[in-house]
Parts: structure tokens; sequence; C-alpha cells
């Protein structure tokens, strides 16, 4: 697996990835509006999102398997330079990869792009309290439980609530 910071070129294969995980995404909780599935409307999306990764807010890699397929999207995001230089880590694998044996191997990757590329000192991961493969990939990538939230709303789009367990991991 490879990790390559996303760029203007990348739009297309995105939007494909996307469209081609939809009904995936959406059985995992993975909620998108149904207009983020126009490509009109995703070139503006994903402009907006290079825009603020020009300004150090939000850092987007793509996760290419050995033949340069898309299998999934990494993002540093709500980049922070006040006291501490930290990021929120999310993970989307996309469907038919081994999802354990791709975030064991993204978390230790990105990790040390974090520290080195963008020069920061604390990410922080959520993890729904039933995802344990997550939560396992968070700890064997050297994150420590920090507390959890219950009753947090964290599907994006969803009335439903659900408790999240939080990971940090301090350089």
């Amino acid at each position: 697996m490879k990790l390559q910071l996303v760029n203007d070129a990348d739009t297309l294969r995105i939007f494909e990835f996307e469209r081609a995980n939809k009904k995936f995404f959406s059985d995992q909780g993975i909620y998108r509006d149904q207009v983020y599935y126009q490509y009109n409307r995703y070139i503006e999306y994903q402009a907006k999102a290079l825009e603020d990764q020009k300004r150090d807010k939000f850092y987007s890699y793509l996760i290419l398997d050995d033949e340069g397929n898309v299998a999934g999207r990494l993002t540093l995001d709500d980049v922070s330079r006040r006291d501490r230089h930290s990021a929120t880590l999310v993970l989307v694998i996309g469907d038919g990869y081994d999802r354990n044996a791709v975030r064991d191997e993204c978390v230790d990757k990105i990790v040390e792009i974090a520290k080195s590329v963008h020069g920061l000192t604390r990410l922080e991961a959520y993890a729904e309290v039933d995802n344990v493969s997550w939560q396992i990939a968070l700890l064997k990538g050297g994150f420590r439980f920090a507390g959890k939230y219950t009753s947090c709303r964290h599907k994006a789009g969803s009335s439903e609530f659900t408790d999240v367990v939080l990971f940090e991991y301090n350089f």
C-alpha cells in the first residue's frame, strides 16, 4: 500500500472510487448526501477540500494498492496549529480489500507522514465502540485510549447517536 497526497488530477479517480463504493459505505454507516454523487457538485467539493489542504486545515491521502488502484482514503482533518499541532485521523477503505491489513499498514505510514511532512505533534482518532478492528489497528499503531463519549452524534447526516472511543497519539 502507498499513500499519495491528493491533488487536482485525482478528482475523477476519487469520484469513481466513491461511486463504486456508495452502497458499501452506506452499509458501513458512512452517510453521503445524494448531491455528493453528482460529478459537477463533487468537483466543487473537491476544489474546496484542495483549498483547505493548501491552507493547512486538512490533508487527504489516497490509499493505493500495489497496482495503483484506489483502495481507500485517509484524511488528517481539523488540523490545528494552536497550542498543539494536531489533527484528527479519518480512514475509509473500499470494498474488496483486507480492511485489517490496510488499516495496520496505513496507520503506521500516516503517523510518520503527520510527524515528518506536516509537523504535527498529536493525532486523534475516533472509533465506534463496536468497531473493534479499528481500535486494534490504532493501538497497534501506537495510539492510546484517551476517553469515551456516550451518545455522541458520530455518523454524518444521521440522527442516530452512538458511543465512540477516542484515541490519541502524541509524538
